[in-house]
C-alpha cells in the first residue's frame, strides 16, 4: 500500500491500451487489478465523469449495494464513450480522484465502454441511470444503428457475468424507469431496477456546475 502518483497513474493509462488503477478510500494505491481480472472480488460500480460528485452518487450507489449485496467500487475513466471528447486532462484527473477521500475506492480506468469495464470487473453489477441504460440499448447510438451490435455487447458483459441496476431519472420532463426501456429478449435478467420508492434524485452534476 503506497501514496498513488497522479504522473505515474496517467502515464500508465495513456500508454497502456487497457489499464485500471485502484485506490483505497483513504487514497492509497492497492494492488487489485488480478482480483478484479479473476472475478474473485466482486462489486457494486457506479461509473462516471464525477464532475463532480454529489450526494446523490453516493446514496445511489449505497441503496444499490444493499440490494445486490456486493461491496462498492467507484470508477472513474479518463476517456469517454465519445471519442470527440478526448482524454480527460491529468490535471482535470487529479481533482476528481481527490473527491474520493473517505468516501470510497476509487478505480482509475481508461475504459470507456461497459463492455470493456465487464472484463476488469468480472462477477460485478453495474450501477446506471435511465439515460446510461437507454444509450446501452438504443441502436440509434451505435455507429451501424443495428441491433446485433447491442446483442453483441451484452452478450460478452454477460459472458463475464455482469449485470445492471438501474434507477430511474428524468428524461424529457418525464420520470423515466426500467420499464420504459426494451430489452432484448435473452437478457432480460441482466437487468434489475432500484424501486422509486428507494432512491429517486433529480440532482445531476450538469446542473451542480451551472451554479458554480
Amino acid at each position: 500500500m503506497k501514496d498513488f502518483s497522479v504522473e505515474d497513474i496517467y502515464s500508465l493509462l495513456i500508454k497502456t491500451k487497457s489499464e485500471l488503477h485502484y485506490l483505497n478510500s483513504e487514497g492509497k494505491s492497492i494492488p487489485m487489478k488480478e482480483k478484479l481480472l479473476s472475478g474473485s472480488e466482486t462489486r457494486t460500480i457506479l461509473s462516471g465523469s464525477f464532475n463532480p460528485i454529489h450526494s446523490a452518487h453516493i446514496e445511489l450507489v449505497h441503496i444499490a449495494s444493499k440490494i445486490v449485496k456486493k461491496p462498492i467500487l467507484f470508477e472513474l475513466s479518463i476517456k469517454n464513450q465519445e471519442s470527440t471528447k478526448g482524454l480527460l486532462e491529468k490535471d482535470e484527473l487529479a481533482k476528481r480522484i481527490l473527491q474520493f477521500k473517505n468516501i470510497g475506492d476509487l478505480a482509475i480506468t481508461n475504459l470507456p465502454t461497459f463492455e470493456e469495464k465487464s472484463f476488469f470487473f468480472k462477477n460485478s453489477v453495474f450501477v446506471v441511470g435511465y439515460d446510461t441504460a437507454m444509450r446501452i440499448l438504443d441502436t440509434n447510438y451505435y455507429s451501424d444503428r443495428l441491433e446485433k451490435s447491442i446483442i453483441k455487447i451484452l452478450s460478452a458483459i454477460k459472458k463475464n457475468n455482469c449485470s445492471f441496476i438501474v434507477a430511474g431519472r428524468l428524461h424529457l420532463d418525464q420520470f423515466r424507469t426500467l420499464k420504459d426501456l426494451k430489452i432484448p429478449k435473452g437478457f432480460e435478467s441482466m437487468f434489475k431496477e432500484i424501486d422509486q420508492k428507494k432512491f429517486r434524485s433529480d440532482q445531476s452534476s450538469t446542473e451542480i456546475r451551472k451554479v458554480f
